[in-house]
């Protein structure tokens, strides 16, 4: 089967072909079982997907007969708290693979005390990532060994602030297995798809929604 978005009956087929081989490999989940286990997975169904809004946002789609909306925004928690009320997905961005040093960086999730908690590259180097002119920091790639002490350090406290549904993780299902040579927190390709997914079955035990940039197979279910 080729690809090509003018065709969608040739799309919806490579869907179910790839749905079939999931099947036999023992990785098929579909949104239903999910909804088994989190009840808050049927308000994804037919959501327009809506980035940050103001307080009274919720309720006046609501009243516009807007029914499902995947609500990211980062509060504040009376704006949470309208659209989870008016029956909507409310989750918020959230980033563990970027890092940086400082008081400058605004969020918690990406904030280290030390570059020593990067990835170090073969030659000795720490990875670096994007540079953030704004505030003139140079953020960190995080190792993937140390991702789940900044999620556990981070969401429980964000979740006892703000009652978000859900979490979008950026950058970690968009990239490759990589590899860490720190022998502090060492990082092979194999250990970085383990670490991945233990990562996210982390975030789902938190009884929230997770979505993630691009999705990697090994990521979804």
């Amino acid at each position: 089967l080729s690809h090509d978005e003018r065709h969608v009956p040739a799309m919806v087929a490579m869907a179910k072909a790839y749905r079939e081989r999931a099947k036999e490999q023992g990785i098929l989940v579909t949104l239903a079982e999910k909804a088994k286990a989190n009840p808050n997975v049927a308000r994804l169904y037919g959501a327009v997907d809506v980035w940050d809004s103001t307080p009274a946002f919720a309720k006046e789609a609501r009243s516009a007969g807007i029914e499902k909306i995947l609500f990211h925004s980062p509060g504040p928690a009376e704006l949470l708290k309208a659209a989870n009320e008016a029956g909507y997905l409310t989750s918020v961005y959230d980033n563990y693979n970027d890092m940086a040093v400082g008081e400058s960086v605004k969020s918690d999730s990406q904030r280290e005390p030390s570059e020593d908690r990067a990835v170090l590259l073969a030659d000795g180097s720490r990875k670096k990532g994007h540079f953030a002119w704004e505030n003139q920091v140079q953020f960190m790639e995080r190792c993937p060994a140390l991702w789940l002490d900044a999620a556990k350090r981070v969401i429980p406290k964000a979740q006892s602030e703000k009652p978000y549904l859900g979490r979008f993780i950026d950058v970690m299902t968009a990239c490759s297995p990589r590899e860490c040579f720190d022998p502090k927190h060492a990082v092979s390709r194999s250990d970085y798809r383990k670490l991945a997914c233990a990562f996210l079955s982390y975030v789902r035990s938190q009884n929230l929604i997770v979505g993630g940039e691009n999705g990697i197979w090994w990521c979804v279910p």
